[in-house]
């Protein structure tokens, strides 16, 4: 249901930070502070790095970096150029190493092959980033919109009245993307609000969120270590209308109960659930507020559901 309603959605799906700032400026995309009146945001944006903000291009899945000038992007790309090349020095001299090993120094061999396994997947990836860049930075009409971006994400670091954000700085742009993260559409932060303030009148405490919108690019780099976030063309959260709630701290009654108002929900049509691994509890609202039509949920499952081999009769041989 969530994969339909997304796909319906695909020209609202974000797809790397830059995306999220137009959102933003048209109030499609609407900030939940740090701590609001019913709700605590926990672990929002945890994993954002102080790496250079990029474009993501989905087909080859690599990050191109922004930068604000055509000299700042030439730089980038001799430097990964020369990354490529101490890649393939390191690879052949641990190669070498490999070489003088006799074959009965199985224990040294062992260590010396994993690590020239690594090297070439190393090499192999710094290749294809280097690739990459060579394919944006190259081409005027990429360039020109790899340095609109910058300015894009730019003038929203300057833009927020109480805090401005030093993109040069590793720790700026780690605090930019994590302010970035903390936004979500408004029809779902309507129903999160709703639940955050049944809690609250429950239990008394603030309800805790640990996650909202999160573009593709970002939901990709999680998924590398995280079990939960989906690796699917269209996440939920890329489209600002999932949030997850973290139950870890909960007691048995309080989750219940939470459980109960999302179930509520659920019977209405508004919202789809899934209680995750990693204490998470994934809530994705509806955009029309209603389920997606049934006939369009069952094409995409038949559509997605793996063809059974037909296994072959004990006994038969080929000939």
């Amino acid at each position: 249901m969530q994969a339909v309603d997304s796909r319906a959605r695909i020209d609202e799906l974000t797809v790397d930070f830059s995306d999220l700032v137009p959102l933003i400026q048209e109030n499609k995309l609407i900030e939940m502070k740090p701590l609001g009146a019913d709700y605590i945001l926990y672990g929002v944006g945890y994993s954002a790095t102080g790496e250079l903000f990029s474009h993501y291009d989905n087909a080859t899945e690599q990050s191109i970096p922004l930068g604000p000038t055509e000299d700042s992007l030439a730089e980038e790309a001799r430097r990964s150029v020369e990354e490529v090349n101490q890649s393939t020095a390191r690879l052949a001299r641990t190669e070498a190493e490999l070489r003088k090993v006799s074959k009965k120094q199985r224990r040294q061999r062992g260590v010396l092959s994993r690590e020239v396994a690594e090297a070439r997947k190393s090499l192999a990836s710094k290749k294809a980033r280097s690739r990459a860049l060579e394919l944006f930075y190259k081409n005027p009409e990429r360039r020109r919109h790899i340095l609109a971006e910058y300015q894009l994400i730019s003038g929203q670091a300057r833009s927020f009245t109480d805090e401005t954000y030093d993109l040069n700085d590793p720790d700026g742009r780690k605090r930019m993307k994590t302010r970035l993260l903390s936004f979500i559409r408004p029809e779902a932060r309507d129903v999160l609000v709703q639940i955050a303030h049944a809690y609250r009148e429950q239990f008394d405490r603030p309800l805790p969120v640990s996650s909202l919108v999160r573009p593709l690019q970002y939901q990709r780099e999680l998924a590398r270590t995280n079990t939960n976030a989906t690796r699917g063309a269209t996440p939920p959260h890329s489209t600002g209308l999932a949030f997850d709630l973290y139950y870890k701290y909960m007691t048995a009654a309080e989750q219940e109960y939470l459980m109960l108002e999302i179930a509520h929900l659920k019977d209405q049509g508004r919202v789809e659930a899934l209680r995750e691994a990693r204490d998470n509890i994934h809530v994705y609202v509806f955009g029309e507020g209603r389920r997606p039509d049934e006939e369009k949920v069952a094409r995409l499952i038949a559509k997605t559901k793996p063809v059974k081999t037909p296994r072959k009769k004990r006994g038969s041989r080929r000939r």
